[in-house]
């Protein structure tokens, strides 16, 4: 969807991708499962071809997007190598309108990042099997610009009033645009790895991934200054795999802490975002974890360090999120299975974007526009 961020992660990765670093060699069944992907890609293009008028008689697109969703639906039942799947087709051919305005746009770039075996954005799921090919010195530059990207100022909204879905409200040119370009740079909410050390009331440490429900954490406000303690009321665990993480080191705390780069931590009592201090490492975790706290205190120490929970209502410019640090995160969370247990298990896909990029809902289920 070509919201700010979507269009700066291209542009990164376009700079990385031009500076002609050597390509390593691919195996015969990665070959033959890549190409077969671009020829479905290109498959769904040649079908939704323009044959009347700029964009096609409203007949003759619908039927165009329905020859094109059987396309990839039979290419997915057949497929064996699932790595060479994107969920993102099925929206981009769903309606005429989306197809029109960004589906027809991300489904050639796709094409063409497969084609060329490039990485070309971060929040693509398939074309992350390029991004170690071209060494580490193209990991460097690729992080080095979208660090001086996220520090851009933010677009301010052109039109006065923006309508994003029937089901959801209007909102106007008065509102609040996000502080920074990370909020539209973020892959997804993202979090801590499971091995994370959480520290508990006691002094004593668990691992993430056996934080449960009902159990009391230590707490920081960085406002007062003061350390307490806060009861967990939800686990939010998000399926990852193989994720990008930053890596902390904190030696009074004799710890590491890996977390996703732009999930605000407090250093000197200031919020800042864990990329702008450390180099990013690629490590397995079945799950991310992120934590709602009864008394939704700002922050609870990981690793060491204070890290910002979940409708934690921060005013401060790194740490504010119009959904993820309000309570319509925990309106979301409250309709997903598993809330009242104390625990929840989401995919990176369920997150729901407006049109500007910005996220306002968290549901699996896929929300379509006419």
């Amino acid at each position: 969807i070509p919201d700010p961020g979507f269009v700066g992660t291209v542009i990164v990765h376009a700079l990385a991708n031009s500076n002609g670093f050597t390509i390593e060699s691919e195996f015969y069944k990665e070959n033959s499962s890549r190409l077969d992907f671009v020829d479905c890609l290109q498959s769904i293009l040649d079908i939704c071809h323009v044959t009347k008028s700029r964009f096609g008689a409203a007949s003759v697109r619908v039927e165009q997007l329905t020859l094109a969703l059987d396309k990839y639906n039979s290419y997915v039942e057949n497929i064996k190598d699932k790595r060479f799947i994107e969920d993102e087709i099925i929206i981009a051919c769903n309606s005429i309108s989306d197809w029109d305005r960004w589906g027809a746009h991300y489904v050639r770039s796709l094409c063409m990042a497969h084609s060329n075996r490039e990485c070309n954005n971060f929040k693509d799921p398939s074309v992350q099997l390029f991004e170690k090919i071209r060494g580490c010195r193209w990991l460097a530059v690729r992080d080095k610009a979208h660090n001086l990207f996220i520090e851009l100022p933010v677009p301010l909204p052109s039109s006065k009033k923006r309508k994003y879905n029937s089901n959801y409200y209007v909102s106007s040119s008065s509102s609040c645009p996000p502080p920074t370009m990370v909020t539209y740079s973020n892959i997804d909410n993202g979090c801590m790895h499971e091995n994370a050390l959480v520290q508990l009331y006691n002094g004593k440490f668990l691992e993430c991934k056996n934080i449960s429900k009902g159990m009391i954490v230590k707490t920081y406000d960085p406002l007062t200054k003061i350390y307490g303690n806060d009861l967990v009321e939800c686990v939010i665990k998000t399926k990852c795999g193989i994720g990008r993480f930053t890596r902390l080191e904190n030696k009074n705390f004799k710890s590491t802490l890996n977390i996703t780069g732009w999930h605000p931590i407090i250093k000197e009592n200031k919020w800042i975002y864990p990329s702008t201090i450390a180099p990013s490492v690629k490590l397995k975790s079945e799950y991310v974890y992120s934590f709602l706290l009864g008394s939704r205190q700002p922050s609870m120490i990981i690793g060491g360090y204070p890290c910002i929970t979940l409708a934690a209502n921060c005013k401060d410019q790194v740490a504010y999120h119009d959904f993820w640090g309000t309570e319509k995160v925990v309106e979301s969370i409250k309709k997903i299975n598993g809330y009242k247990q104390g625990e929840i298990i989401i995919s990176k896909d369920w997150v729901r974007r407006d049109t500007s990029g910005s996220v306002y809902d968290i549901s699996e289920d896929i929300i379509t526009s006419d």
